[in-house]
């Protein structure tokens, strides 16, 4: 594929992490989606595919930080 593509993009990486800490009944996660928040597109159709006057492209999710408290009883 050559640069005049507008089917390819670079290349990228999505790097995901997590960490779990359980002490007696508590517990405590967190995890990181996209750590380095890397721009991409997951789908690109080209205008004359769909009529419209616009490329459309889906994009990948951005970064994203979610944390959990557990306490079992």
């Amino acid at each position: 594929m050559g640069r005049d593509d507008h089917y390819s993009q670079p290349a990228y990486r999505v790097v995901n992490a997590g960490v779990r800490l359980a002490v007696s009944r508590f517990e405590l996660s967190g995890h990181i989606s996209n750590a380095f928040n890397a721009q991409y597109n997951t789908a690109f159709i080209s205008a004359a595919e769909v009529g419209a006057p616009f490329n459309v492209a889906g994009i990948g999710r951005p970064r994203l930080y979610t944390f959990k408290l557990t306490y079992r009883f």
